[in-house]
C-alpha cells in the first residue's frame, strides 16, 4: 500500500497510522505463514456434518483464511 497516494486526506499522523497498520499487517501475514506451515490440512470432504462440526470446533477459521473465497451476498432487510 502506498501511503502517500491514498484517497484519504494527507496528514503526517494519518500517514504514520496507515504505515503502522501496514507493518502490523505484514507482521500478521508472516505469523500466519508460520502457522500455515504447522496447521492440519483442511479435509477435501467431510463424511458427515458431525465430522465437519468437530473439525471446526477444534480449529480456527483464521488458520485457513487464504483458502476461503469471497462471496457476494444480497441482504434485503424489511422492517415491520
Amino acid at each position: 500500500m502506498n501511503v502517500l497516494n491514498s484517497n484519504v486526506a494527507a496528514s503526517p499522523s494519518n500517514a504514520l497510522s496507515k504505515w503502522s497498520a501496514s507493518l502490523k499487517s505484514e507482521a500478521a501475514m508472516a505469523k500466519n505463514k508460520k502457522l500455515t506451515d504447522r496447521r492440519e490440512p483442511l479435509p477435501e470432504n467431510f463424511r458427515s456434518l458431525e465430522e465437519f462440526w468437530t473439525f471446526w470446533d477444534t480449529h480456527s477459521t483464521a488458520d485457513y483464511e487464504e483458502l476461503m473465497e469471497d462471496v457476494d451476498v444480497d441482504v434485503n432487510i424489511r422492517s415491520k
